[in-house]
């Protein structure tokens, strides 16, 4: 279960990485 609380986390934080990148570009990195 540990595991894969970890792999779930680790998606979360990246995809919210992702967002925000994609974000920024749309705004013009403000």
């Amino acid at each position: 279960m540990k595991t894969i609380q970890h792999i779930l986390e680790a998606y979360v934080v990246n995809s919210i990485t992702q967002y925000t990148s994609r974000f920024n570009l749309k705004e013009g990195f403000i």
